[in-house]
C-alpha cells in the first residue's frame, strides 16, 4: 500500500477530496482511528462516473451496531454535504490483521494490493 494525502489522488474529484478529509476528521473525533484506506476503482484509477469511494475504516474500537450506525450517521452527512458517494466498511484493527478472525480474507488481499492509506496532516 502507498500513502497519499487525497489532493495527490488524481482519480478524485474536489469533492471527493474534501469529503475524504473531513471523513478523516470526523472519524478521528468520534473513534480510536488508525487507517483510512481508499481501495476499489478510485484507486486503481480505472473507475467511471458512476463509481464510489470505497473506504476501509480501521479503528481500536468495537465493531457493534453503534459504531456501525454512527460511521453510517457520518457517511451519510457527507454525501449529501459533498455529493459524493462513500462506501465504508468498519473493522478493528486487530481483527483486520489477523487471519484467524478477519472475514474479510478475499477483499484483504486486493486493499493490501491496491489501497492507499489515506495521510492527512
Amino acid at each position: 500500500m502507498r500513502t497519499n494525502a487525497p489532493s495527490e489522488i488524481s482519480s478524485l474529484t474536489s469533492q471527493e477530496k474534501q469529503s475524504l478529509v473531513r471523513l478523516k476528521q470526523r472519524l478521528a473525533a468520534s473513534f480510536r482511528l488508525i487507517e483510512l484506506i481508499l481501495f476499489g476503482s478510485k484507486a486503481r484509477g480505472d473507475h467511471d462516473e458512476w463509481s464510489d469511494l470505497d473506504v476501509l475504516v480501521l479503528v481500536e474500537d468495537e465493531k457493534n451496531w453503534r459504531n456501525r450506525e454512527l460511521l453510517s450517521d457520518i457517511v451519510y452527512e457527507l454525501n449529501l454535504q459533498y455529493g459524493t458517494h462513500l462506501t465504508c466498511i468498519l473493522e478493528n484493527a486487530d481483527d483486520w490483521r489477523s487471519e484467524e478472525t478477519c472475514i474479510w480474507l478475499p477483499l484483504k488481499d486486493n486493499i493490501v494490493e491496491e489501497g492507499i492509506v489515506i495521510a492527512i496532516p
